[in-house]
């Protein structure tokens, strides 16, 4: 689903459709809040802020998005974090903190990821909805591919797996027309 989408639907009162997807980016949130001196609580009630932020910001129609919403959300995150470890007084001094090499490698390593899945995810979609289904059964839920052809309906084992083999061809195809570096 499109930021663009994700922001529609949010303006249109559809927030659970919406969120479903925002709630792909709090992995992220949780690592970064744990790895900055919080606890699981803690990351789950920024999280929940700042997506209540992020609808606020959204509803106003002078918003305008500058980057993509998982970055925007984190963003959000981090100075929710921040602010979190400021009023409780934490022995972490992040003002004078210089962020390190490896600091500036992980967060574009995160966007690098994003993008990745962003891709990735446009190329399923263009895979149609069946090879959506099958690929979701299979790399999702961990199903055989016996279960799969029942649960699809084709008449064997084998056929699935023909199957699969021809949406990830599609998927594979997509992503070299559009010069994906996957």
């Amino acid at each position: 689903m499109s930021d663009k989408k994700i922001i529609y639907l949010i303006r249109k009162g559809k927030d659970s459709i919406a969120l479903e997807k925002l709630y792909k980016i709090y992995p992220a949130v949780k690592k970064y809040v744990l790895d900055n001196n919080g606890t699981h609580e803690d990351a789950a009630d920024i999280f929940q802020d700042a997506l209540s932020i992020f609808i606020q910001k959204v509803m106003d129609n002078n918003f305008t998005l500058s980057s993509s919403i998982s970055t925007y959300i984190f963003g959000i995150c981090k100075n929710l974090n921040y602010e979190k470890n400021r009023k409780l007084k934490k022995k972490i001094n992040f003002e004078n903190r210089i962020l390190s090499e490896e600091d500036l490698k992980s967060i574009e390593e995160y966007i690098e990821e994003e993008e990745k899945y962003k891709k990735l995810d446009a190329a399923l979609e263009s895979s149609g909805k069946k090879c959506l289904e099958l690929l979701q059964l299979y790399y999702y839920r961990r199903l055989s591919m016996k279960q799969i052809a029942q649960i699809l309906g084709y008449s064997s084992e084998k056929s699935a797996k023909t199957q699969k083999y021809k949406c990830l061809e599609k998927a594979r195809k997509f992503i070299n027309s559009k010069g994906f570096n996957i």
